[in-house]
């Protein structure tokens, strides 16, 4: 349903907090896949990719969406900080066939922490959209 994708270049130390908060999404059927664009990196953040089974491509966010197979794009940074409550806003958004939303956490000086958009929409630029709170 989900293919959740982002850019990375030498995150490895970002890399557990911004994966951590998906894991549930993954095991509800939620989250197809994780496709991650790469600039080079030369830490361990492939390692991290690799044991979080993580489909890698050279390039960055826009080379991954290329490659998402899933008709949804959850669009994150290393930096992302998703909350664990996300998975029913995201869920109820999706039944109701909503558009492109940016996902932002519940507090007071939230800031969004990933995009959430068709991939149709994605590809042909249409990225902005209202705030889905989780």
């Amino acid at each position: 349903m989900i293919s959740v994708i982002l850019a990375t270049l030498n995150s490895e130390k970002d890399l557990i907090g911004a994966l951590s908060p998906l894991v549930p999404g993954s095991l509800e059927g939620l989250i197809h896949e994780l496709v991650v664009g790469d600039g080079g990196s030369t830490d361990a953040t492939l390692a991290v990719l690799d044991e979080a089974g993580a489909v890698v491509v050279e390039g960055g966010v826009e080379a991954a969406a290329a490659q998402a197979k899933g008709p949804w794009l959850l669009v994150i940074q290393p930096t992302s900080r998703l909350s664990y409550e996300w998975i029913e806003p995201v869920r109820r958004h999706l039944e109701a066939n909503g558009g492109a939303r940016r996902l932002v956490r519940r507090s007071l000086f939230a800031r969004p922490e990933g995009l959430l958009v068709r991939k149709v929409d994605y590809a042909a630029g249409r990225r902005g959209g209202g705030k889905l709170r989780i």
